[in-house]
């Protein structure tokens, strides 16, 4: 049933999933589709009605070149100097209509008969100051366009007549109650109501010039849509989008070029059209619910068939099962039904093959039980007479041990004080020989103290307490009389147990043997850290090689240079190991092997008693 499931349920989310797809594609195609419609009609719109106006705008050129004839005429009377123009009068003799303008090279109007305008920097509009200054450096007469005029806002129709001298820039602005009223009776967006109908997803129209003022409603612009007019669409000259999502809008910006380059003042526009996507967002909302419960609905009657479809298929199967957990109870006498399905019949005949197969093993087990209960008795006593014969060797072993190492080590100290007496009686070669057995005593009897450390660290599990380090080190080193032995002593406790001597011991045996004659070794107790205490064996022979520093503390180990049963470096490691500390060899100058040894051991401090 899980498998069928598994099948049906990706099969239909992917189908619902493609068909969501493509119908979500197909809104989105729809939109951008009659979005592009809108906003081409739009552009279309203006570019035809602002081609009227130029038309129209060009009529007014004659009537205000003739003027320019009399505006240049005053200006040579003036000697080049505006300051003897009488602009009031020459505007009364043009009739009244029309306002006159001086601008000098740095974009200024510095003379007019328009008082709002005076002091005006045309500067900060560097496109139009670029013009003026062609204009100024020219000598043709030059129209503008019906244009809004900066200060008031007031419509007039400007025209521009370079001096001869090339200073200054005549201007003369037209005003015609005419062409005023015909620009407020043009309405750019009469055709809304239109494009509404066709895009039902237009919200609102608005149209900006390059100052960011609407041009056909009276309320203020918003300061964020002028500065990104201003600062942002007209610099670039493109478009702009913006989306929010909160709001279910799209505010598109269209930028309307409408430059004209027989033109100074750049008559381009922005046009502001807002889109409402809540009803797109809920078409594709109801999109999604319907293929959601169209989904619900085909996975839930898939499941119902599924269901009824394994359990048709699985019924024999349970009938089986029954039986096999009959015989798994421990009837193996039931008998597997048939079911008479083609498909089962070789799964009965197995099982019951099976079942009669596994009768036959657990007779056989059962009969060969006894036999194994029997062989394990007799190996448990063959076992325990061997164990015990094997625990009164190894006593036996030990005692010859115990009796061999007592004895060997008394007739060792009797040779010893018989070989002291006999080199303090005897000179010469007699002396050294002399000299010799008491070296080979004194080996002898180490060797069995060593074999005594180690059965003692195999025979008996440590039990540590606070050593006296100081009695331990003074101690062994009065075992070496004949030695030069450099130490200041400690007053610090370790944990260890009666064995610790042995480290000691063997390591200043280990100076003495190798070091040669008159040698110095030296002992030194220093602090590694707040738990434990290090101390340090250094000699003055010839040193250990650097391959042999990390294998030294192996048994039986030894290099050409050094002699002996290698068990006392040994036992030492053993000895550290069983305190919890640790040992290792060293050069006695770091760097330097023919300075001589130094063998340090890491101990754990205790409490001083």
């Amino acid at each position: 049933m899980i498998a069928i499931i598994l099948i049906i349920v990706p099969v239909i989310g992917f189908i619902s999933a493609v068909d969501y797809a493509a119908i979500n594609q197909e809104l989105t195609r729809e939109s951008e589709h009659l979005q592009h419609i809108t906003e081409l009609a739009i552009t279309e719109e203006i570019a035809t009605i602002d081609a009227g106006l130029k038309l129209y705008d060009t009529t007014l050129n004659t009537r205000m070149n003739t003027a320019f004839s009399r505006f240049l005429e005053c200006y040579s009377e003036s000697g080049g100097d505006p300051a003897n123009i009488d602009l009031e009068a020459l505007k009364e003799e043009f009739g009244g209509g029309m306002d006159l303008y001086i601008i000098n090279e740095e974009g200024i109007v510095e003379y007019t008969t328009f008082e709002p305008d005076l002091g005006l920097d045309f500067a900060q509009w560097p496109d139009f100051y670029e013009n003026l200054t062609v204009i100024r450096e020219g000598d043709e007469f030059r129209a503008d366009r019906v244009v809004k005029n900066l200060p008031t806002g007031e419509l007039r129709k400007y025209a521009y007549m370079p001096t001869p001298d090339h200073r200054y820039v005549l201007e003369l602005g037209l005003i015609s109650d005419e062409f005023v009223d015909e620009r407020l009776a043009l309405k750019y967006t009469e055709g809304y109501g239109e494009l509404q109908s066709i895009n039902p997803y237009l919200e609102s129209v608005e149209i900006y010039d390059m100052l960011g003022d609407k041009i056909e409603h009276r309320e203020q612009t918003d300061d964020a849509v002028r500065t990104l007019i201003t600062g942002t669409i007209f610099p670039s000259r493109t478009d702009h989008e913006v989306v929010d999502a909160a709001n279910h809008t799209i505010t598109r910006y269209l930028f309307v070029d409408l430059r004209d380059p027989d033109y100074p003042s750049d008559m381009s526009l922005v046009v502001e059209l807002a889109y409402n996507t809540a009803a797109i967002d809920e078409r594709i909302a109801a999109v999604m619910f319907k293929h959601i419960l169209v989904a619900l609905a085909a996975i839930l009657l898939g499941c119902g068939m599924a269901y009824g479809a394994a359990r048709y298929m699985t019924r024999p199967i349970a009938g089986i099962v029954d039986d096999v957990d009959e015989i798994a109870s421990g009837n193996l006498d039931h008998a597997i039904h048939t079911t008479g399905v083609r498909e089962l019949v070789r799964l009965e005949h197995a099982i019951t093959t099976m079942v009669g197969s596994l009768r036959f093993t657990i007779e056989k087990l059962r009969s060969s039980e006894e036999e194994v209960r029997q062989y394990s008795e007799n190996l448990e006593k063959k076992v325990a007479v061997r164990t015990e014969e094997l625990d009164a060797s190894n006593r036996q072993a030990n005692l010859y041990l115990d009796i061999m190492t007592h004895d060997i080590k008394n007739a060792n100290t009797i040779a010893l004080g018989y070989s002291q007496l006999l080199g303090d009686e005897v000179e010469g070669v007699a002396a050294e020989y002399a000299k010799k057995l008491m070296g080979a005593v004194r080996t002898g009897s180490t060797i069995l103290d060593n074999v005594a450390t180690m059965r003692a660290i195999q025979e008996h599990e440590p039990v540590l307490m606070p050593v006296d380090l100081d009695q331990v080190i003074r101690r062994q080193i009065r075992s070496f009389p004949d030695l030069h032995i450099n130490y200041e002593g400690t007053e610090v406790y370790v944990y260890a147990d009666e064995l610790l001597s042995r480290i000691f011991s063997n390591l200043i045996d280990n100076g003495r043997k190798y070091a040669g004659k008159g040698s110095r070794i030296a002992v030194r107790v220093e602090e590694a850290g707040a738990d434990h205490v290090r101390v340090s064996v250094e000699d003055d022979g010839p040193g250990i090689p650097l391959a042999m520093k990390k294998r030294i503390f192996e048994r039986y180990v030894q290099d050409d240079s050094r002699r002996g049963q290698g068990l006392g470096l040994s036992i030492v490691r053993m000895l550290a190991d069983r305190y919890g500390g640790a040992v290792w060899a060293d050069d006695r100058v770091p760097g330097m092997q023919e300075e001589g040894a130094a063998f340090h051991v890491v101990l754990k401090k205790a409490p001083s008693l």
